[in-house]
């Protein structure tokens, strides 16, 4: 993956994000949000990418017409390829966690 594009209009708490990440200047990007709305409804539109229910999406208050484009490199986001963890769930458990926290050589070590 080298670009990750955003864009969401009226997604839930999300009033517009319009943003592509490019991962060949970086292999890490961190979001800040100061209250949970933002971080939530960021789950919630990859969520429902992640079960193909992007037609879902929509704007909770204001019933607004709702956008979503998440595409990478240029092609629609596969569900395989988005893992959420939702940050109130303290029982969360994943095989695949290790793979998401450490480097290669870590995880050999971990696993």
């Amino acid at each position: 993956m080298n670009k990750l594009e955003v864009n969401l209009e009226n997604c839930y708490w999300i009033k517009k994000m319009d943003k592509i990440f490019d991962f060949t200047e970086s292999n890490i990007y961190s979001i800040y949000a100061k209250n949970w709305s933002m971080k939530t409804s960021f789950t919630k539109v990859f969520e429902k990418y992640r079960e193909w229910k992007e037609k879902d999406i929509k704007d909770e208050i204001f019933l607004e017409k709702t956008e979503t484009k998440v595409t990478i490199d240029w092609k629609k986001i596969n569900s395989d390829d988005i893992y959420i963890i939702w940050s109130n769930n303290l029982d969360y458990d994943s095989e695949s966690i290790s793979s998401l926290l450490l480097n290669k050589d870590l995880k050999k070590k971990f696993d």
